[in-house]
């Protein structure tokens, strides 16, 4: 045959009459002519086998190139795992997900059918089968396609669930191995992390609205001399992101000391905070007491006098940052070099005023000389937003 197809048509013998020809499909057709409109084109062979070739390799070929619709000069690295529903059985896997083993029939679903049942993706399984989340009940040895188990269903919709409420992969691992108790308060856990981000997205667009209202507030600063203070104060470490729940803790601990040891202080309160921020960073809330000394327990910071920059800010605490943003302009602009520790002075609290009437005055120590002119520092009021 392969003589017959390769000798022109002039030269060749009529080929020898056949009652059957095996091995050749319908679909494939042998002819001669010109390969080109060129008179001078020479005489080749020419077939459609193209196609039939792009199906058998994009399904059986290794490595797999892709459905029958890829081109065959780009490989693929899908596995080809989504087009199993339409693959014909073959090394003991069937067209319906089916899976013969040892003459058993296992009922198991293709990643495919699998993927749609539980609303994932194919990429998402082959993931948490890579991460250890959730892995096939079976992998065939010669394709790798993955097959899994109706019951599966559940965990997988669990994950699918869990990924829609933003619930970390290393979450949802612990949550499916937990027992029924501990995974009530993995939840509940997860519960407070998501109202705290809530929280502080409703402050951002809070702060937002302020200034699409009325554009960026006007903080008039001033550059002046501050007095010496010996504070009497509770301290703490937090991260920056809840300093406000520390502060209010803080207080908490601080007035109950003072009033059981009848120490009579004069307001405001103050809270103290370092310039570089950072996880573990200790800060303080106190009081200057009238004796100018505290009761056991408490501690003692003495703030030295000197130049500071200081401004006002009256609305809710939450919009501090906006009063910040003002103040370490101001600062920068003048070439000054902010030092530690940012004090807050609580003028009016909210046990006296409503939030939006609450006024603080904000208050940076500073040197002349600005050694560092890169250097540059924010208030964890102001960045922890």
């Amino acid at each position: 045959m392969a003589q017959y197809l390769h000798t022109p048509k002039s030269q060749s013998p009529a080929p020898h009459a056949a009652d059957v020809l095996e091995g050749l499909t319908t679909a494939i057709t042998v002819d001669q002519q010109r390969i080109g409109s060129d008179p001078r084109s020479t005489v080749g062979t020419a077939t459609d086998t193209d196609a039939m070739l792009r199906i058998l390799f994009s399904r059986l070929g290794r490595p797999h190139i892709g459905p029958p619709s890829a081109s065959p000069d780009v490989p693929s690295d899908d596995g080809g795992e989504e087009e199993q529903d339409d693959v014909a059985a073959h090394g003991g896997l069937s067209h319906g997900g089916r899976v013969h083993h040892d003459g058993v029939q296992d009922e198991l679903l293709t990643i495919g059918r699998f993927a749609r049942l539980c609303r994932l993706s194919v990429k998402q399984l082959r993931h948490y089968d890579e991460t250890g989340l959730l892995a096939p009940v079976r992998v065939d040895a010669g394709s790798g396609y993955r097959y899994y188990a109706p019951e599966q269903a559940r965990d997988a919709l669990t994950i699918a669930l869990l990924r829609e409420m933003d619930l970390p992969l290393a979450v949802i691992a612990r949550t499916l191995a937990a027992e029924p108790e501990s995974r009530a308060q993995i939840l509940r856990t997860e519960r407070d992390r998501l109202a705290e981000r809530i929280s502080r997205d409703q402050t951002r667009l809070e702060m937002l609205e302020r200034l699409a209202e009325g554009g960026l507030p006007g903080y008039e600063v001033t550059i002046g001399r501050e007095r010496e203070r010996r504070l009497s104060v509770v301290r703490t470490d937090c991260s920056p992101a809840r300093i406000g729940e520390k502060v209010e803790e803080c207080v908490g601990r601080l007035l109950p000391v003072l009033g059981r040891a009848g120490i009579a202080w004069e307001p405001p309160l103050w809270a103290l905070y370092p310039l570089d921020l950072e996880e573990g960073m200790e800060i303080a809330v106190g009081v200057q007491t009238l004796e100018g000394q505290g009761p056991s327990g408490l501690g003692l910071e003495a703030l030295p006098g000197g130049m500071v920059a200081e401004t006002v800010h009256i609305g809710p605490c939450t919009q501090l940052p906006l009063a910040y943003n003002a103040l370490f302009a101001a600062i920068h602009e003048r070439g000054l070099r902010p030092q530690a520790p940012v004090r807050e002075a609580c003028l009016v609290g909210p046990t006296e005023v409503p939030q939006e009437e609450l006024m603080t005055r904000l208050i940076i120590p500073f040197r002349r000389a600005w050694h560092d002119k890169g250097e540059r520092h924010q208030c964890p009021r102001y960045a922890a937003l």
